[in-house]
């Protein structure tokens, strides 16, 4: 490494400025700006009963489509910063801002393993700065270290063409088994990387071998949830395939070639430039720049991974017909980025184009600069979070079974965030699926409420409250405790 440094001390000074500002977007007033929300707030308490209550769970989060359990990685993964920072859920913040770091490094790497320096220099630069990319390195749930597994994809497969080593594979193996497990989507990946091994490798019988031990270690790392499979009657397998069978996968070959480009288009909007009334036009510009990619790149293998990963990853999400959520889009977020920095490294090299991209970049930077020192978070933040959690334990009466909901508008929830706060201030409300064996139920409003009896919702049926025994407000909420 210090040889390396000597002899690319420019490039090494780039790249530490790209990381110093990959950091200063990503904790920039992180206290303010972290976005704990419910399902945030549900992951916590897994890792607070790991660590306390010793409950070593088998299963991860559910998934709020198909209602299905994904394996146990994040849960213990999130243990490691909550310990460290004593419980208090920014330090989950603090980890997704240093997984978003070291994305932009591996970016780096990505770029200059599959083409040159220049290149890695400028997709650093275009993943330090993406807007989206910076925001969803500020939300800890688990879809966000998605990204990292992507990228950790890319260089294993290099690595597997240039040495023929079977342990890259087998490493793959265990990365789509952590990957599959922060979210399901990232399984839409399998099948690119192996069309891609196959196309590729005229060992073919090695190749066979290689991703066979790779499924297997796949799998080992599902054991937990294997084991809870086992112990419950297969109810997550049974689930999926509910999920399967239940019109959100499979649709017509027109409706899929719709969502096909719906994803392509979105992905490169959310990544490259943010949806605005020209977005099409850019769209088509950046189109038309990967055509031109392909005929004039020269590594034909590389540029080969990177679209085989894209596009085919994105034709077999085209499948689910469900209603798409933007964090869906995590497993495919660095391709059009990677694509854009390869397509400007080539640029640069013809000095021509030099301030071309020069100016490319800098608009690229102030189109971004304003979403990643400000960016738009919905109140509550996690200061008033703790502040309206810590007035709610402060009068719950003792020994008495208690819960909280959240009313905002016309929606209800079960307020995980604010319950994670109840263990983190020494008490414990009750789960969101016992609202019927409480006593006391304190509901968080911020919107009008004028009396919490008379609107019904499965929390309030479930508790049937008969009482308002106190009300009160901190900032821009209403806090009602409520009894039979």
């Amino acid at each position: 490494m210090v040889d390396w440094i000597k002899n690319n001390k420019i490039e090494f000074i780039c790249l530490i400025f790209i990381l110093a500002f990959a950091t200063f977007f990503r904790f920039f007033k992180i206290n303010q700006t972290f976005y704990f929300i419910g399902d945030a707030g549900r992951d916590a308490q897994a890792a607070y009963k790991i660590i306390f209550d010793h409950k070593f769970t088998l299963i991860g989060p559910k998934t709020s489509i198909g209602g299905f359990y994904l394996g146990p990685f994040y849960f213990y993964l999130i243990t490691i910063p909550l310990m460290f920072f004593n419980m208090n859920p920014l330090g989950l913040g603090y980890m997704v801002s240093f997984i978003g770091v070291m994305a932009v490094f591996l970016s780096f790497l990505v770029g200059r393993l599959l083409f040159n320096s220049k290149t890695g220099l400028v997709i650093a630069f275009l993943y330090a700065t993406s807007s989206i990319i910076v925001s969803y390195s500020r939300m800890a749930w688990n879809p966000s270290p998605v990204p990292l597994f992507t990228l950790l994809l890319i260089i294993l497969i290099y690595l597997y063409q240039k040495t023929k080593r079977s342990l890259c594979i087998w490493l793959l193996g265990f990365i789509f088994g952590l990957g599959v497990q922060l979210h399901y989507n990232f399984i839409c990946l399998i099948p690119s990387v192996v069309v891609y091994l196959l196309l590729t490798n005229t060992k073919f019988k090695k190749t066979i071998r290689d991703l066979i031990g790779a499924g297997l270690l796949m799998m080992v790392t599902h054991l937990p949830l294997v084991l809870f499979e086992i112990r419950h009657q297969f109810i997550t397998s049974k689930a999926f395939l509910r999920f399967l069978k239940s019109g959100d996968i499979g649709m017509g070959l027109g409706d899929i070639t719709n969502n096909f480009f719906r994803l392509i288009k979105q992905t490169v909007e959310l990544t490259i430039f943010s949806p605005r009334p020209m977005s099409f036009m850019f769209f088509i510009i950046y189109l038309l720049a990967m055509l031109t990619l392909l005929l004039i790149e020269k590594k034909r293998k590389e540029i080969g991974l990177l679209f085989t990963l894209f596009f085919l990853g994105a034709f077999c999400f085209s499948f689910f017909s469900g209603t798409l959520q933007l964090y869906y889009l995590n497993f495919l977020l660095p391709f059009p980025i990677i694509l854009a920095g390869v397509f400007l490294g080539a640029l640069l090299s013809k000095k021509i184009f030099v301030p071309l991209v020069i100016i490319i970049l800098m608009v690229y930077w102030a189109n971004n600069w304003i979403a990643n020192i400000s960016p738009a978070r919905p109140r509550p933040n996690l200061e008033e979070i703790t502040t309206i959690s810590k007035s709610i334990v402060e009068r719950v009466p003792s020994g008495q079974a208690f819960n909280i909901a959240l009313f905002s508008g016309e929606l209800w929830h079960s307020a995980e965030e604010y319950r994670y706060f109840t263990y983190y201030f020494g008490e414990r409300a009750l789960g969101p699926e016992d609202y019927r064996n409480i006593q006391k139920l304190f509901v968080i409003s911020f919107g009008p409420m004028e009396n919490p009896l008379s609107i019904r919702s499965q929390e309030t049926d479930d508790f049937g409250p008969k009482k308002i025994e106190d009300n009160w407000a901190v900032g821009s909420a209403g806090i009602f405790q409520l009894s039979r």
